[in-house]
């Protein structure tokens, strides 16, 4: 059951379908003066509005009598207020809007967006909060940026910080510059040989450049090429060629596959 199959449905009805709902969920069934009390209107608009929703058989309505919901009304309520708790939330906790502010606009966006921008907001959140790239303390750095009109500062940290959980997450040691390692490096390959990245070393810049380029732990990257004089090195990840340093290619460990293994996808 969705909005679509009742295209008459005015925005004065689905407030009242959803103020039933939200008061039959807690208490049963909903009396014609809790749903005034609840919206703020009159006992005349109430009962108005009750005889159109039992005309459409969204409610069991009779005069001087209780209201509940039939099993569309339920399905329609149900999704009238997940819809605008989605609003609500998108606009607190994403756009930084004040409750009221967000209560008040949830309100009027509710009635003109379609089922499938639904759908895209509740995805972003969730993308938003699960991403380690962005999630909730970067969100939430958004309030700060608008009020202040600059530069979020301390990006890069945040980004360093970001990089070091993925290295732990891969169970990969996170080595800094100048660490000896008995394990190969990217520059160690040769042309045609792949590898599997186990960390990076290097700072703050380089790991965001490496990061906008694919190469993470747990990818696997091939080397393609080395100009004769040994500098750059060019590699092939995720089907993308990238133009290494040497110097760089020597900061990214690896694990190196046996000939034919690779992972690259031609």
């Amino acid at each position: 059951m969705t909005l679509d199959l009742y295209p008459d449905l005015s925005p004065t009805q689905e407030d009242y379908l959803a103020a039933i709902y939200q008061i039959v969920k807690s208490q049963q069934i909903a009396r014609a003066n809790s749903i005034a009390r609840k919206l703020g209107v009159g006992l005349s608009s109430v009962t108005a509005a009750l005889k159109s929703l039992a005309a459409k058989k969204l409610i069991n309505y009779r005069p001087y009598s209780y209201v509940t919901l039939t099993d569309d009304g339920t399905a329609l309520g149900r999704q009238l207020t997940k819809k605008h708790q989605v609003l609500v939330d998108f606009l607190t906790r994403v756009l930084a809007l004040p409750a009221a502010d967000a209560e008040h606009n949830a309100h009027r966006l509710e009635h003109a967006v379609d089922e499938e921008v639904l759908n895209r907001i509740i995805s972003f959140i969730t993308f938003l909060e699960q991403c380690p790239r962005g999630g909730m303390e970067w969100i939430a750095q958004f309030s700060h940026f608008y009020e202040s009109g600059s530069r979020v500062d301390h990006c890069a940290e945040r980004f360093d910080s970001w990089f070091s959980k993925v290295c732990h997450h891969q169970q990969v040691p996170y080595f800094s510059k100048g660490e000896s390692t008995m394990n190969i490096t990217l520059a160690d390959l040769n042309p045609r040989e792949s590898g599997k990245i186990l960390a990076i070393r290097g700072s703050g810049p380089s790991n965001k450049r490496f990061m906008e380029m694919g190469l993470i732990p747990g990818s696997m990257v091939s080397v393609e090429k080395i100009a004769p004089l040994g500098d750059p090195i060019d590699v092939k990840i995720k089907g993308y060629h990238l133009s290494l340093r040497r110097e760089e290619a020597a900061g990214i460990k690896i694990e190196r596959l046996r000939h034919g293994s690779s992972g690259e996808k031609k």
